[in-house]
This record gives structure tokens, C-alpha cells and sequence, in this order.
């Protein structure tokens, strides 16, 4: 017989599955914004501005935001997965509750 896991241990999983996701799309994005910064330090346009767009034009900047981007989506996924199973443990509670309580009133 295969044991499946309980449903608290379930949402535990899945809001753990998020946060790892989480952290790490927060780790891309600050290190898609220190590639920006070197980049535009590094820039040899003579405006601010001008030195922005030289940085986020490059490919390096470029793959950084690809990766922030999709790992932000990942975790956004993933948080949306853990809600669900939340709703879906709450909606199952409820109706074993409402259950209890029409027997109680036979």
C-alpha cells in the first residue's frame, strides 16, 4: 500500500517549494541590478541617461533580466500552486464540518 502525504504536509511542501522560488528570484534581480550598475559605470557615454540605455542593451544585462524574469514567474507559479492547496484543504474542511454538523441535527 503507498502512503500519500497528509494534506497539511502537502501545502508545507508546496509553501516551501515557493519560498525556495522566491529567494531565488531575489538573488537574480539584485544581480541583474549589480550588472546594470558596473555597466553603466563602465559605460563610456558621457550622460547618465544615455549610459543607461549602453547597459541594459548589452547581453550581459540582458541574460540577467531573462533569468530574474523567468525565475520571477517560477516562484509566482509555484505561490499560486501553494494558495490553491490551501483553498482546496479549506473547502474540504467545510464540507466535513458541515457534514458533522447534519448528522448532529438527524
Amino acid at each position: 500500500m503507498v502512503e500519500t502525504e497528509s494534506p497539511s504536509e502537502l501545502i508545507r511542501l508546496a509553501g516551501e517549494a515557493w519560498a525556495r522560488a522566491n529567494g531565488q528570484a531575489k538573488l537574480l534581480d539584485a544581480e541583474r541590478k549589480r550588472i546594470r550598475s558596473v555597466l553603466v559605470i563602465h559605460s563610456s557615454e558621457k550622460t547618465l541617461g544615455k549610459a543607461e540605455y549602453d547597459a541594459i542593451t548589452q547581453e550581459k544585462y540582458v541574460v540577467a533580466e531573462t533569468a530574474a524574469i523567468n525565475a520571477e514567474t517560477e516562484a509566482e507559479v509555484l505561490k499560486a500552486q501553494y494558495e490553491a492547496l490551501k483553498i482546496k484543504y479549506e473547502i474540504w474542511r467545510t464540507k466535513e464540518s458541515t457534514k458533522r454538523a447534519e448528522m448532529t441535527m438527524r
